[in-house]
């Protein structure tokens, strides 16, 4: 049976290193080389479970069909549009538990990377995004002006949310740390910190809502929740973000506000940074508080958690002087409004 030309042009990948690029059809023909895993392979004849192709280099040969795979090992396969509960996303499935990672560049820029040696683009125009480009070592995404998103990663996809910017329609958890026999740190004066991390967050809900934010509180009540639950809540949404909400506790005279955020294990670290950023310097802005900035940190609920998500640390309860603060519903008002701020910001930038 003669060989045969592939009507169109079609790719295979080696599935394991050491897979031999042979002379001929046959396996008494002498190697050319040995192939890498994953390698890329153009399809130009096949014959009898054999495969004449050529590597990116320009080197032809034949391999063995069963030693190649129509789709990468490692790769972001099958780009799809859908919108689910009124939310646009563009999903990747993958063809393996692969780690992902991403970076924000300039320009509405998403850089995506891991350990993938393939991503497929859309083949047709995808709402809200300018082009999406396989680079050989990324998939580099274009986000349209008046876009953001929400980039989200399962063991078997990538989801990226695709949003418009604005408050409006986003969807927040707010974390009230502490709670029921949990009391959180006791200030000089008997303050409990488990009472002033809930009132801000019902505050910063009514703050959102009126905004147009769909806000989910973990605690809406003075009960105990492991971390483990907070984040399973965080975890198992959809939502856009994630902020926990305490009083700081040291010493007497220790002072000021804080937002923590995590890189090293959320993989929305980025995201988290840009967010602390943000509600730091609106918090400290509406407070008048000093300013200890914004920093990375193994909390739990930031370590554990899949969505953008940070950690506030409102003010000293252990300090006489900002315990007095945090226990006037004004100061703790000041501060629903600084969270608030904060949000609109983040959600109207890239």
């Amino acid at each position: 049976m003669p060989a045969f030309e592939v009507n169109a042009p079609s790719y295979v990948y080696v599935k394991q290193a050491g897979a031999p690029l042979r002379r001929g059809a046959s396996s008494n023909y002498q190697s050319l080389k040995t192939l890498a895993a994953n390698e890329r392979l153009a399809v130009l004849y096949e014959y009898h479970g054999w495969l004449n192709v050529e590597t990116s280099n320009g080197v032809r040969g034949w391999v063995e069909e069963s030693s190649t795979s129509t789709v990468a090992l490692n790769s972001l396969v099958e780009p799809t549009f859908s919108t689910i509960n009124e939310d646009a996303y563009l999903t990747w499935k993958k063809t393996s538990n692969f780690r992902v990672s991403y970076s924000l560049l300039p320009g509405n820029r998403l850089k995506i990377t891991g350990s993938f040696s393939y991503a497929e683009v859309p083949s047709t125009d995808i709402p809200g995004i300018q082009t999406v480009e396989w680079t050989g070592s990324s998939l580099l995404i274009t986000l349209e002006p008046g876009y953001t998103f929400t980039l989200r990663h399962y063991s078997d996809r990538l989801a990226l949310k695709i949003l418009e910017t604005g408050l409006k329609g986003k969807k927040i958890i707010i974390d009230a740390g502490h709670g029921a026999h949990d009391t959180g740190a006791i200030g000089p004066g008997g303050t409990r910190e488990k009472d002033i991390t809930l009132d801000t967050a019902l505050l910063v809900k009514e703050e959102l809502e009126r905004a147009g934010a769909i806000v989910k509180l973990t605690r809406s009540t003075d009960i105990f929740l492991e971390l483990s639950e907070r984040t399973w809540i965080a975890n198992s949404s959809d939502y856009d973000a994630f902020i926990s909400i305490h009083a700081d506790s040291y010493s007497r005279t220790s002072r000021g506000t804080t937002t923590y955020y995590n890189v090293s294990s959320n993989f929305n670290g980025p995201k988290s940074e840009q967010l602390a950023a943000i509600v730091q310097k609106h918090l400290v802005q509406q407070l008048g508080t000093y300013d200890r900035g914004h920093k990375t940190q193994d909390f739990y609920v930031n370590r554990k958690n899949e969505l953008p998500s940070i950690l506030v640390e409102l003010a000293f309860i252990s300090n006489p002087n900002e315990e007095a603060l945090l226990k006037t519903k004004a100061f703790r008002q000041k501060a629903a409004v600084g969270i608030r701020e904060g949000l609109e910001e983040y959600f109207n930038q890239f």
